[in-house]
């Protein structure tokens, strides 16, 4: 196999593994998004809690298992806890209102974490031996594989989730028109606070996914936050399926660029996606994936 072609299939696995952790918060976001209309801004910041709430309980002596089911079941809390709390009530108000909340919930969880867990970075514990296979010249490390696997599972279980149970048929429902919804027996409020649980539980998956391979810092989601914002613009923001496509494409077009287009490099990595982003909205604005959701006036 040329070596060229060898360098190009390893930016597209690299580029798939980081899209896997874009993808993870895109769906996050796009849950949040289709049951209250809301971008939650808020969603990096929830899931740096829940990593370092991970990472404590380990320090702690608690089995990292034990530790990473703990953070998710308290990033369900607070998920459903900031809708029902702060959202719910600003329903009927205009989306900025929303929106300025959800900044304002971004900046309280941040100093949060920096006053509990001040000072130094932190070391994560790994989640997955470190094993490195080779296929045909392409080195695909351990980690690699947890992040396209749980990318799997994410997608196979949103897809059951949706398609085959009640609960899933019903969130569906009420988040494509809550008003009829009522008139089934549908309680849209009660699906609403479900939908920002299950949101946080997929951002706090994609800071415990993104911790063993970096440092614990109070300021190590925010990229993913916005690479998440471009996955979930691309695919639509009402899909949970684009988002994860958007993801892949997110990530593996930030290391084509950033091997291939010299005036991009390393500095401007963020500049790729952007541009595929707004070229794909030129011609969907609605994402790629993404549908119309039509009003009666």
């Amino acid at each position: 196999m040329p070596a060229e072609f060898q360098v190009f299939l390893q930016q597209v696995v690299d580029g798939i593994a980081n899209g896997s952790l874009y993808a993870a918060m895109a769906v996050a976001i796009v849950l949040a998004h289709r049951t209250t209309g809301v971008v939650n801004f808020a969603l990096g910041e929830m899931a740096l809690v829940c990593t370092f709430l991970a990472w404590q309980l380990a320090a702690w002596g608690a089995p990292l298992p034990v530790a990473i089911i703990a953070a998710l079941v308290f990033a369900f809390v607070l998920g459903a806890g900031i809708e029902r709390v702060l959202m719910r009530p600003l329903r009927n108000k205009p989306p900025l209102a929303s929106a300025v909340v959800a900044l304002g919930v971004f900046l309280v969880l941040n100093q949060v974490c920096a006053l509990i867990w001040p000072g130094a970075q932190r070391e994560f514990p790994a989640l997955v031996p470190a094993l490195n296979l080779e296929f045909a010249g392409v080195r695909i490390g351990s980690e690699t594989l947890l992040l396209i696997a749980v990318l799997a599972g994410q997608a196979a279980l949103l897809w059951w989730f949706f398609r085959h149970t009640r609960l899933g048929l019903r969130m569906r429902a009420a988040s494509d028109n809550p008003e009829s919804a009522v008139y089934i027996g549908i309680e849209p409020n009660r699906l609403f606070t479900l939908g920002w649980g299950l949101s946080a539980i997929f951002a706090a998956m994609a800071g415990i996914l993104l911790a063993p391979s970096i440092l614990l810092t109070t300021g190590m989601m925010f990229p993913i936050l916005i690479y998440g914002l471009c996955a979930a613009t691309l695919g639509g923001l009402n899909n949970p399926f684009g988002a994860i496509v958007g993801g892949i494409l997110v990530g593996v077009t930030e290391n084509l660029a950033s091997t291939y287009l010299p005036f991009i490099g390393s500095d401007l990595r963020i500049a790729a996606p952007l541009i595929l982003v707004f070229i794909a909205l030129l011609f969907r604005p609605h994402g790629l994936f993404g549908t119309v959701q039509a009003e009666r006036v």
